[in-house]
């Protein structure tokens, strides 16, 4: 696997994602805590107002992020532990998702704020963000990309709650949803289990 400069080379960008859950103030939608209500049962406004200031301290991370989103894929190296298999470590998990819930708020504040063009460019971010995950020949891989494709399905029921996109917008809803549910990415996972297993098996007989 190959890594996108955007998320893997940028170590300041890596940083950021990385501390983002940290201190987080628990009126913060998405990153803070689940309290009075959500997005389908009301939201209090000063949870609005404070995700707007936690997505404005941001924005620039943002700005980064959006570049991922007009890239065909997404794909990151994993430095398997040859010695002990088992011990392969996957730190990418963690900052992926974390950029994965910035989108996904930023959504969500956009729907609310009746900006489609805007909600659906942040829905597209986070269906390139879980795809990175796909080919991943592990099973913890597979449960973070479906937790994030979960966040994704969530942001287009927000928009469609929220407001009505053109006939343009649902279309290409519609397809990136299309695209998502065919990546069928639980057999790579299973058979690098399989793998891992072998090899696990193979440095305890050594």
């Amino acid at each position: 696997l190959r890594a996108v400069e955007d998320l893997e080379a940028d170590e300041g960008l890596r940083d950021d994602l990385e501390e983002i859950d940290q201190n987080v103030d628990p009126n913060v939608l998405v990153f803070g805590s689940k309290k009075d209500g959500d997005f389908f049962t009301g939201i209090s406004e000063g949870r609005i107002e404070a995700s707007r200031l936690f997505l404005e301290k941001r924005k620039e991370l943002l700005d980064r992020l959006s570049t991922i989103r007009d890239k065909p894929a997404v794909r990151f190296a994993i430095e398997y532990n040859k010695a002990s298999p088992i011990e392969t470590l996957l730190p990418h998990c963690a900052y992926v998702r974390a950029a994965c819930k910035l989108a996904h708020l930023e959504g969500m504040i956009r729907s609310l704020d009746g900006d489609m063009g805007g909600a659906f460019r942040d829905f597209e971010l986070q269906i390139r963000l879980a795809g990175a995950m796909g080919d991943e020949p592990v099973l913890i891989s597979r449960l973070v990309q479906i937790a994030m494709e979960a966040m994704t399905i969530q942001s287009a029921e927000e928009m469609l709650r929220a407001g009505t996109p053109d006939a343009q917008l649902l279309t290409r809803m519609a397809d990136e949803l299309a695209t998502c549910k065919k990546r069928g990415t639980l057999m790579w996972a299973l058979l690098g289990e399989r793998a891992f297993f072998t090899e696990t098996c193979d440095a305890i007989l050594r």
